[in-house]
């Protein structure tokens, strides 16, 4: 049989753990011949067999419809995995004209939403980074300007440890919330504990050891 392709855009990955969730997904679509996911530049190239489901009697100029069928069948596959997924290329070698469906898209409108989405995952991270620095910040300033204080263990909680719990606790459940959900849906989809498990698991036992040594 003949042989397409189609580049699509992935956004959310953050793993190597994730780009083996994308490659599974696009794999389970029937028709993918093979499917190859890059984390640096979140794309995703698949390969299609175009003689899948529609038997020897296919044409060349049916061939554009069923790839772009196919196309979108994977990027549904990879949004249904919960990552972010558009449809940049689909090429077909057997058409008439020999090159593809771009949809529109030329070289240097591919450049120009990729560096649109770099743009946007940065300015996601330094927002994070700038809200977890707001409470981060007077909480290490807290710390080392008492930590030459006498300890009492059965003393009740100081000043000091409501402080450190109200400023840790935005950081640790609200910049660290898209840990949790990225390690959560890994598991669930996958039962694969990546990056994001251990980047959760490591804060919330530090975080639970804290809390319950002076509060409980």
């Amino acid at each position: 049989g003949g042989c397409g392709s189609a580049t699509l855009e992935v956004a959310g990955m953050s793993c190597a753990v994730c780009t083996g969730r994308v490659e599974r997904a696009l794999q389970s679509v029937e028709g993918v011949r093979r499917a190859s996911v890059s984390l640096p530049t979140g794309r995703a190239r698949v390969e299609f067999d175009v003689d899948v489901d529609v038997g020897a009697e296919t044409k060349a100029d049916d061939s554009p419809a069923l790839l772009r069928r196919l196309s979108e069948e994977c990027a549904y596959a990879v949004t249904s995995g919960g990552y972010e997924c558009s449809l940049l290329h689909v090429s077909d070698p057997r058409s008439s004209s020999g090159g593809g469906d771009d949809g529109g898209i030329t070289l240097a409108d591919n450049a120009a939403r990729m560096e649109a989405a770099r743009s946007s995952e940065l300015r996601s991270w330094r927002n994070h980074l700038s809200f977890a620095c707001l409470f981060t910040i007077p909480l290490v300033i807290i710390h080392y300007s008492t930590m030459h204080s006498e300890y009492d263990p059965n003393a009740p909680p100081s000043w000091v440890e409501w402080a450190g719990l109200y400023l840790s606790t935005p950081v640790q459940f609200g910049v660290g919330r898209r840990f949790y959900s990225a390690a959560w849906k890994s598991f669930r989809m996958d039962r694969v504990l990546g990056m994001d498990f251990l980047v959760c698991m490591g804060t919330t036992a530090a975080y639970t050891y804290t809390t319950g040594r002076r509060f409980y």
